[in-house]
């Protein structure tokens, strides 16, 4: 009891004292599709799922919840963004014997068409292209004991605009501890180390006017060129969080069940951004129904986000449907459909 309110106090102490009138980084790091949030359940918890990260969006939230996995399961989300942005993830945890847990995810984000401008028609030439982004995953999870768990994710990153792409590479590294207190964990993850990247690849090559005949007296020609471009970092970030039970078997507050109530908190500090906080309640009855809130504080737009969920045994599969709905404010309402199958 003592330890969970520690641990929640501190949590909001240096949200206050840090996370507020910091200078930021904002369009600074590439990759930026990297932080896009991933499943409606954790969507509805406002992303506050570092510590909980008991499903299959574990996978990009906190790798070390593919502990918590006792069969092979699969997930597909549908998150459709502002601006008609369209993102995918995939995923698949496969438990290995008792203490060993693998997965692997892909992560896709549809920018849509774009119709090509130049400095001569900036309004457009009736030339369009595609623009994507994509992450593929291996993950690894590990029971350090039976409260500590440790997993550690490996990515692939690619970035395309028309003709031009980048590739690089990062990883994720994620512990859960759970005391026995009360259905308490305490989540850590870095998200997102790695090198920088480049976008230099595709038709960088221009042609460079020397200067006038009046002005140098040897001729106008034009000369090969390149345009240079900077590298830029990952988007890394680190996350700390809670969950705890108010209401459940484990709760110190009322034991019920049938019914249980979590509360969700986890400060996140950014390479890009200042210092921000998430918080989520979830309710659910009897394993099978559920409905969730979410808060976000410090950041731009976003705030407010909903959601519910149900799950269906069905000829030994247990099968999960979830769904959020996030306010981002003058871009409009996210929506995020999530389907989980355990085998």
């Amino acid at each position: 009891m003592k330890k969970a309110i520690i641990i929640i106090i501190s949590l909001i102490i240096v949200q206050s004292v840090f996370g507020q009138g910091e200078v930021n980084k904002v369009g600074t790091t590439a990759a930026n599709f990297l932080k896009l949030e991933v499943g409606a359940r954790a969507v509805s918890l406002a992303g506050a799922f570092t510590a909980l990260a008991n499903d299959a969006s574990a996978l990009h939230w906190n790798p070390a919840g593919l502990a918590t996995f006792n069969r092979i399961t699969a997930t597909y989300n549908n998150i459709n963004l502002y601006a008609d942005i369209k993102h995918q993830f995939i995923g698949l945890i496969v438990p290995m014997g008792i203490n060993n847990f693998f997965g692997v995810s892909l992560n896709y984000v549809d920018i849509g068409t774009i119709e090509k401008t130049t400095v001569f028609e900036p309004e457009g030439t009736g030339l369009f292209f595609k623009n994507y982004n994509m992450s593929f995953g291996i993950s690894y999870a590990r029971m350090l004991t039976d409260r500590v768990l440790l997993g550690i994710t490996g990515h692939w990153v690619h970035e395309q605009i028309w003709q031009e792409k980048a590739d690089g590479i990062c990883a994720d590294i994620g512990v859960i501890y759970t005391p026995g207190i009360s259905g308490l964990k305490v989540g850590m993850s870095i998200t997102n180390f790695g090198p920088e990247m480049t976008m230099d690849e595709g038709p960088l090559q221009t042609f460079s006017d020397i200067p006038t005949e009046e002005q140098a007296g040897t001729g106008n020609r034009d000369l090969d060129a390149k345009y240079m471009v900077e590298s830029y970092a990952m988007p890394v970030s680190f996350q700390i969080g809670v969950s705890i039970d108010l209401m459940g078997t484990n709760s110190f507050v009322m034991t019920n069940k049938a019914n249980r109530i979590s509360f969700v908190m986890e400060v996140n500090d950014s390479f890009d951004n200042s210092m921000r906080s998430k918080y989520g309640v979830e309710y659910e009855w009897n394993k099978i129904f559920a409905l969730r809130a979410g808060y976000k504080q410090n950041y731009d737009l976003a705030r407010m986000s909903y959601g519910a969920g149900l799950k269906i045994p069905y000829q030994g599969l247990d099968i999960r449907f979830d769904y959020a709905l996030a306010d981002y404010g003058d871009l409009g309402n996210v929506h995020v459909t999530s389907i989980q199958i355990g085998f």
